[in-house]
């Protein structure tokens, strides 16, 4: 792959490297070399777990409430849930061909890929996107295993705000761990 270097930390991609990860081409037959984070088996157990626990709680309330055209409706967000996740995975496929940086790990793909298109401003943007996305998603899991572990143990007398705060007191302590490739 020739690059043009100009006066910025940016490198200019001038022909196209049939490889993925052209720079790692090299280290492909070293045997010491190992890519750090997860592998694609244990990436897809989380995604499938997550995927499935949401899914299997809320679509099929959902989809009788839909009706008929709530199968249908689930077809097409599902079609756009796949196309979402290809072009995210080709723009990070493009940062990490065109910028070193980004060439090793990112915690932050979203804005990353967010900042490489259109600048600062809108990383900022996607990031705050995504934690509020992440707020609420734990938010809902939280109301959620409160309410349904205060129905199943509704003979200890324990309310529902109550559980909020056991679940609360022990997830937060869970939440400063490290990522699950960390762990493995």
């Amino acid at each position: 792959m020739s690059t043009i270097s100009n006066s910025s930390s940016c490198k200019v991609l001038t022909t196209f490297d049939p490889t993925p990860y052209g720079a790692l081409k090299e280290k492909q037959n070293d045997t010491s070399f190992r890519k750090k984070g997860l592998s694609v088996w244990l990436a897809s157990i989380f995604i499938v777990g997550e995927m499935a626990g949401s899914g299997v709680l809320a679509l099929p309330r959902a989809v009788a409430d839909a009706g008929w055209s709530g199968i249908a409706l689930t077809i097409l967000c599902g079609g756009m849930s796949l196309y979402s996740g290809i072009s995210l995975g080709r723009c990070w496929s493009m940062v990490e061909e065109r910028y070193e940086e980004h060439k090793e790990k990112s915690r932050y793909p979203y804005p990353c890929i967010a900042e490489k298109a259109f600048g600062m401003k809108m990383r900022y943007f996607v990031s705050f996107i995504v934690d509020i996305n992440l707020f609420g998603v734990a938010t809902v899991f939280l109301l959620l295993s409160s309410q349904l572990i205060g129905s199943l143990a509704a003979s200890w007398g324990i309310s529902f705000c109550y559980w909020i705060l056991i679940f609360s007191a022990v997830l937060w302590p869970l939440m400063w761990l490290a990522t699950p490739e960390d762990f493995w």
